[in-house]
């Protein structure tokens, strides 16, 4: 229901549908198992002591936050899909299969995508990785910006760019690099 606020404070396993319209607060690990699904409508913070890992199915239409040290990993067959703000001040590792129709900030953290991502909107962060492998889509009229103290985008899987890159800093290309 909406305006529900739930605090996370073990570990948590998922292996059912949870669909949320208000607060969830994680101050321990939250793994989604396989067959477990989570779309969240309100806000789902990841503070210190937390992380998430999906292994099946999440969906945000809300705002999601994950503070430093509450890592997301997003593992091989699974699907996570961002319609909203997605704030990572950690590290974000994408194995399956992630769509950005929102915004990520992860200025303050690292995306490492080993599967397929398409950002359809706006990602901001300082530091890209694309391993060998896998593809990186920064799709029509979005925006892709690499900024930062340290900045850097490592390619070495398939990067194919059709709207904008803003890139500061040290860009490294050992796989395939399009810019249509």
């Amino acid at each position: 229901g909406g305006g529900v606020t739930v605090l996370v404070g073990s570990p948590l396993t998922v292996a059912f549908g949870i669909t949320a319209f208000g607060n969830i607060t994680a101050t321990a690990p939250v793994t989604v198992a396989a067959g477990g699904s989570i779309a969240s409508s309100g806000t789902f913070a990841f503070n210190a002591g937390s992380s998430l890992t999906n292994n099946a199915s999440v969906q945000n239409f809300g705002t999601m936050t994950l503070v430093a040290g509450a890592n997301f990993t997003n593992e091989t067959g699974a699907s996570f899909t961002n319609s909203g703000p997605l704030t990572v001040s950690s590290t974000l590792t994408n194995r399956g299969s992630f769509t950005n129709n929102g915004t990520i900030d992860a200025l303050n953290g690292t995306v490492q995508t080993q599967g397929s991502f398409n950002n359809n909107q706006v990602l901001n962060t300082k530091s890209l990785t694309v391993s060998n492998g896998s593809s990186f889509t920064n799709d029509f009229g979005s925006v892709l910006s690499i900024t930062g103290a340290s900045a850097t985008l490592q390619v070495d899987g398939n990067f194919t760019n059709n709207g904008t890159v803003n890139a500061s800093g040290l860009m490294t290309v050992n796989g395939s690099f399009t810019n249509n």
